[in-house]
């Protein structure tokens, strides 16, 4: 206890009647009988009104940190467990007004308390941040706050209750964790991305201050990094400052300067070093840490610490973490310098390793091609829509929930039967009457101002009122309201119990936030401790593997090399088998990067419906030869077809690797077991019932498609089965496995979005259990030619290129110069014309200068801060209709996840062919213009797609009157599934659909039709149309709503000619 507390508590008192009021506050229980409430704006205790005792009664009791603003003063009472979060203000703002003690965050505090007061609404935030005066210096805090009203005798808002949990030191440590990680991705991308020699006066300590200044902002006001000249003297390296040269004073370290200082004693002592001192702009502190690389010390980072944080113990830990960071990247880089150097002696043969390789991985970009061919086969299930207007007209009568039609003064136009039923209101009595007598009197200015706001054909309102039933009892109803002329449509959901319910639960919900915030750092410890072993066990395992296939492949280049250099001349079959043992070492580095791939979940896949049970039948031939006569193939399949959605080629590698390991877990012999069931139910566990049995993989509750392969081998015992999923974890003998099986098949069930899982015990044999999202619908029926299109058996096919044309000229942006010198002589072979460039603004200056460009070939990882998608995106601003090919050696997601490509726009994976390339190019090159083709004789099939019942009748009414013939479609999938089975002329298409956007499918449909002429309905701006069709010819927009002749105009713009009348026109 202080002495002003000592003071108050020693103060001479008269017996009160209200003892009991503060018997039981402990400290401030004390403090408060003890203090001299005369003098304070809220007088005696014997004259505080009841609400004020019985809040101040609570507060006390209270272990939470509260704070009550009481009156027009907001004169503060507060209890023991907040006493310490405003520090060197307790005591004295007990009983007095807020802004007395609370001046520096009045800007803050007073709004919200006053807000609070006027509106009688609590108010709550988590991680609130203020600025507050504590100890003597402002400093920047955090709360998670909760204000609620307390209302005083008269009913009215009389004081603020105040709940608060400091937060501070959570949002600080959370902050400089996701800090240390940017910056630890910002030095690895550097060192990634960098193709010359590292070192401190280049891209690493830039890196490194640019994620300090954009990630620590708020812990550091600037910082720079200086390496250890001679004769001792400091180098400054790189620095925040956004003008050093003008600025010595930030960065200066000439002698006596805080600076010059820091960077001594860091040197002289190899420890960090605080000081604190005067500067120009008030006081300052600056922190310095040694950086050391392998020879030891080079270097001193120094940060200037933010003034509204404390350079404590967590702070000096935070800095010297990420000077560690720094340090290792330093190593690194001087490490990858001397690999460089060691490389030079393999440049001679790049050209020709790079040719063997894209032979070796021929039949993988062949596979690529053809997938990408038959993209656009794949169609939708149809969707039937049955009911029309009669639906709406039984929604009205049979539906549980208010609908009324309302006047623009809010009169009753129309009510539905649910009124009677849920309010007890005659139908006859409310039509005429005005909404607002049902309204309960506090909401109805609200609910006025609300409808009056409203604008015709705008978006939809939606708010909550109270209305009053044939009892007098209110109920909250929550409402969705349109406009439509002069009438409002109302549909309203009674949602009193919700909010009963909601109310409830909130209490509920503050107690349960200390036990999650605890539970949630222990798991992400866990978590944390999980990701590391991981990550050292793939880390390991590939450079374990990759090494002993470059020893393949560098062993027998090197050797080719000897011999050609020796032999005179070199013999034709002694340069074969070397060069064959080179391309097996390079095919089997291509399957490891695939299985990595697969492992991470981010392997291009085609998925396709197919039937678990065709597949595994497909399979029974192969199984045979591949498990041996020893073992017996038992097959346990289901009734019904089991659909699924999956890439089947990845789905049989994953059956043909556990058969594989199902044989290898019997060598004297047993029983294989291939198991399929259609619709295998998972339930949620309960407290009386465990998980069922069949879901080893912890899959949620649903329905799913399930694949068992059981075996009757030897099993596995518990600390075993933990790991089998581990990357390069194996059991079998060196060389008998690369532990990437299991892995590479979790990885693809779950970028499938399956499951997997294991049960096994030692003698007892094991099955794994797959589960697949069950695939509604009916399957499509197998063809002959099925197998005949898998990429497997396409491999042996010789495609032929299609030719280039020579009038064409190509720009070709790649920063690596072997691999734009082969891309460039590849498309010149091909015949077109061909200009290069190393990086995006080499690039742009090319678009600038030859507006004839056609199509620019870039990769998507460049230097210089532009990669190629942004490139591709800039270039097509000025240039809409380049065509534009981006290739990587990375999976599709390196494209922003499953973001569609623009128009005239494709993606080629490296390592490509030269027939891949030919015919990627060719596939986005636009098209010869093609001779304007003649009006068809006839009536137009015009294909009508609207999801509003009464709007696509008047719309077909009037297509009929245009003597039109019209195929309507109520969605994106019944528009596809007409589409599909009958080309129509024209499209007239609504932009909102309820399964998908009308401009999307509008897209779909120039994909698959191309020449279709497309005509957008839509009561909104035309603006985003115009942007992403640009001048198509073939698209015209119709804005709504429309008459016949804009129909009409509209159709003879997208078609090219005149509409052929005719007298009777097919409905």
């Amino acid at each position: 206890m202080g002495q002003k507390e000592a003071d108050i508590a020693t103060a001479p008192t008269s017996e009160t009647p209200w003892g009991d009021l503060f018997s039981q506050g402990g400290d401030m229980g004390r403090l408060m009988a003890a203090f001299p409430w005369d003098s304070s704006p809220l007088g005696p205790v014997s004259g505080w009104p009841s609400p004020l005792r019985t809040v101040v009664g609570m507060l006390l009791r209270s272990k939470a940190q509260i704070v009550l603003f009481w009156g027009p003063h907001l004169v503060a009472l507060y209890n023991d467990a907040y006493a310490p979060t405003i520090g060197g203000k307790h005591p004295r703002a007990l009983g007095r007004p807020a802004r007395e003690n609370w001046g520096e965050l009045w800007d803050t505090l007073g709004p919200m308390l006053g807000q609070v007061r006027l509106t009688a609404r609590a108010f709550g935030a988590d991680n609130y941040p203020f600025q507050i005066n504590r100890h003597g210096f402002l400093e920047q805090v955090y709360f998670d706050i909760s204000y609620d009203p307390v209302p005083g005798a008269d009913g009215e808002v009389a004081g603020v209750f105040c709940t608060v949990t400091e937060t501070t030191a959570r949002v600080f440590a959370e902050r400089r964790l996701a800090a240390l990680r940017e910056l630890s991705i910002a030095l690895s991308t550097t060192l990634a991305r960098s193709d010359g020699p590292l070192s401190l006066g280049e891209a690493l300590p830039k890196a490194a201050l640019a994620a300090i200044a954009g990630h620590l902002a708020q812990d550091v006001s600037r910082a720079a990094i200086y390496r250890h000249g001679s004769h001792g003297k400091p180098v400054l390296v790189a620095t925040t400052d956004p003008a050093p040269r003008t600025r010595p004073q930030a960065t200066g370290t000439t002698e006596g300067s805080p600076f010059a200082e820091i960077l001594e004693r860091v040197r002289r002592e190899g420890r960090p070093v605080l000081w604190e001192g005067g500067g120009d702009g008030g006081p300052q502190r600056l922190l310095g840490v040694p950086l050391t690389a392998e020879q030891g010390p080079m270097g001193v980072l120094v940060v200037s610490v933010c003034p509204l944080v404390a350079a404590d113990a967590e702070y000096r830990k935070v800095i010297d973490l990420a000077a560690g960071q720094i340090s290792s990247a330093l190593t690194t880089a001087a490490i990858l310098e001397r690999e460089r150097e060691r490389a030079d002696d393999l440049t001679r043969v790049a050209a020709d390793n790079a040719r063997l390789y894209r032979e070796a991985q021929r039949e993988i970009a062949d596979r690529q091609a053809i997938e990408a061919q038959f993209l656009h086969l794949t169609d939708t299930l149809e969707k039937m829509v049955e009911e029309r207007t009669g639906e709406r007209d039984r929604l009205w009568r049979v539906s549980g929930e208010l609908m009324a039609v309302g006047t623009a003064d809010s009169h009753i136009k129309a009510v539905n039967p649910a009124w009677e039923t849920l309010l007890g209101h005659d139908e006859r009595l409310l039509v005429g009457a005005p909404m607002s007598l049902l309204v309960h009197p506090d909401d109805r200015e609200p609910s006025t101002a609300a409808l009056r706001a409203m604008e015709p054909q705008g978006p939809p309102l939606r708010f909550e009122n109270r209305l009053r039933d044939s009892d007098g009892t209110y109920h909250w109803i929550a409402w969705t309201i349109v406009a439509h002329g002069a009438l409002f449509y109302m549909v309203g959901r009674d949602v009193t119990e919700e909010k009963q319910a909601r109310d409830a639960l909130a209490e509920a919900h503050r107690q349960l936030i200390a036990q999650t915030a605890e539970r949630e750092r222990a798991e992400e410890a866990l978590r944390q401790a999980q990701k590391m072993e991981v990550i050292g066990q793939l880390t390991g395992g590939v450079a374990h593997d990759f090494n002993n296939l470059l020893t393949i492949i560098l062993g027998n280049l090197e050797t080719l090399i000897r011999h050609i250099d020796g032999a005179s001349p070199p013999d034709p079959a002694r340069v074969r088998t070397l060069v064959e043992r080179a391309t097996l070492g390079a095919e089997r580095a291509a399957a490891l990067t695939q299985r990595l791939l697969a492992f991470s979940r981010r392997q291009p896949l085609d998925p396709r419906p197919l039937d678990l049970n065709r597949l595994t039948l497909g399979l029974i031939d192969l199984l045979h030869r591949t498990i041996g006569e020893k073992i017996a193939l038992d097959t346990r399949l289901s009734m019904v077809p089991v659909g699924v959605l999956a890439d089947a080629n990845q789905l049989e590698s994953v059956v043909l690797n556990l058969a594989l390991n199902a044989r290898d877990a019997m060598p004297t012999g047993g029983r294989l077991i291939l198991e399929t069931t259609a619709d295998l139910v998972i339930e949620a566990p309960t407290a009386e019932k465990r998980p069922a049995k069949g879901n080893p993989a912890g899959a949620p509750p649903g329905t799913y498609a399930a694949l068992r392969v059981t075996d009757t081998g030897k099993g596995m015992e518990a600390g075993v089965l933990a790991r089998v999923f581990d990357p390069f974890f194996t059991t079998k003998d060196v060389g008998q496995g690369t532990g990437l099986g299991l892995s590479q098949a979790y990885g693809f069930i779950k970028q499938s979005g399956g499951h997997i899982g294991i049960e096994s015990e030692p003698g007892q044999g094991t099955t794994v259990t797959i589960l697949l999202p069950r695939l509604e619908g009916a399957l499509p029926l197998p063809e002959e030619s099925d197998r005949d299109e898998t990429p497997a058996a396409l491999g042996g096919l010789e495609i032929t290129p299609p030719p280039g044309d020579p009038s064409i000229l190509l720009l070709v942006v790649e920063d690596d110069p072997s691999v734009r010198a082969h891309s460039t002589a590849s498309l010149r072979e091909l015949g077109y014309q061909v200009i290069e460039a190393g990086n995006g603004a080499e690039a742009l200056g090319h678009l600038a200068a030859h507006p004839d460009v056609a199509l620019m070939f870039t990769d998507i990882g460049l230097p210089g801060g532009m990669d190629g998608r942004q490139l591709a995106e800039l270039a097509r601003r000025n240039r809409p209709d380049l065509a534009v090919v981006l290739t990587t050696g990375y999976a599709r997601d390196a494209l922003n996840g499953n973001v569609p490509l623009a128009p005239r726009m494709a993606l080629l994976t490296k390592p490509f062919s030269f027939t891949a390339l030919a015919l990627k190019v060719h596939e986005v090159l636009p098209p010869r213009p093609a001779p304007q083709s003649s009006a068809p004789q006839g009536p137009v099939t015009v294909l009508l797609v609207e999801d509003d019942p009464l709007v696509s009748l008047a719309a077909a009414d009037l297509l009929l009157s245009l003597g039109c013939a019209v195929d309507q479609a109520y969605s994106v999938a019944d528009a596809l599934a007409q589409a599909s089975a009958a080309t129509p002329d024209v499209a007239v298409i609504d932009i909102g659909l309820p399964d998908g956007r009308g401009d999307d499918l509008a897209q779909t449909l120039r994909q698959r039709l191309p020449g279709l002429p497309i005509v957008i309905a839509s009561g909104y701006d035309r603006s985003e149309i115009d942007a992403r069709f640009g001048d198509d010819p073939r698209l015209r927009f119709l804005g709504k709503p429309y008459l016949d002749s804009q129909l009409e105009a509209a159709l003879t713009g997208a078609l090219g000619h005149p509409l052929e009348r005719s007298t009777a026109p097919r409905a």
